[in-house]
């Protein structure tokens, strides 16, 4: 939750991952990219940018691992290993995205994932891309 006065979360929850399937819940396409953001926001501007495509889950752990995040991750990347899959780690350009890509990469690794990084521009988030490209009319 989130508003102008708070910033927290429902008493007894636990968070998990933000979802944006790129593909209807039934598809002939396979699942092949796992896009990793730290903000449901800078997820769905990556998928925007994209154009929403049908072989990848948008996802975002809203800025923190805690463990639920963790098992969801590990699921979702063990998924991938059959499909012979990538993960692509879409974080800010900043020191805070430099180790949240070395966790995400690490994770990868052990699950048998090859993994690759998207960076938006220095001092940018992928909703900042976004915004940009519909102001220049892209």
């Amino acid at each position: 939750m989130r508003g102008p006065d708070y910033r927290g979360f429902s008493p007894g929850g636990a968070k998990t991952l933000f979802r944006l399937p790129g593909q209807p819940p039934v598809s002939t396409v396979p699942l092949r990219r796992l896009v990793v953001a730290e903000a449901p926001i800078d997820a769905m501007s990556v998928a925007a940018l994209e154009h929403l495509r049908a072989d990848t889950l948008y996802v975002a752990t809203a800025g923190g691992m805690g463990p639920h995040t963790l098992v969801a991750l590990e699921g979702e990347l063990r998924a991938l290993v059959s499909a012979g899959g990538a993960l692509v780690v879409a974080t800010d350009n900043d020191r805070a995205g430099e180790r949240y890509h070395a966790q995400l990469a690490a994770m990868a690794q052990v699950a048998g994932v090859r993994s690759e990084r998207l960076l938006p521009p220095p001092d940018q988030d992928w909703n900042d891309v976004l915004v940009d490209k519909q102001g220049r009319g892209a």
